[in-house]
């Protein structure tokens, strides 16, 4: 089963950060990542349950402590359709 992981952080460093780990902790696909107003950006991840949950929960106690941490959801039964892949 697919889930789609979401962290919202304040900046790009710190976006860079949280996914960086995210994705060195679990097998988990960086599918986007979104600028939003004020500065805030949100990074997209999908993968197993298992794994985006264990890659969200890790980057989120990583950063929490950087003071840029905004918050963060993980979907499951997600089903991403990529252009590519639909017809």
């Amino acid at each position: 089963m697919k889930a789609l992981g979401l962290i919202e952080t304040k900046g790009l460093v710190g976006a860079i950060v949280a996914a960086d780990i995210a994705l060195k902790t679990a097998q988990v696909e960086l599918i986007n990542r979104e600028h939003t107003k004020g500065g805030l950006v949100c990074i997209e991840f999908e993968g197993d349950v298992a794994a985006v949950k264990a890659s969200v929960e890790a980057a989120v106690t990583a950063i929490k402590d950087m003071g840029i941490y905004v918050g963060s959801h993980v979907t499951v039964s997600y089903t991403h359709l990529r252009a590519h892949e639909t017809d």
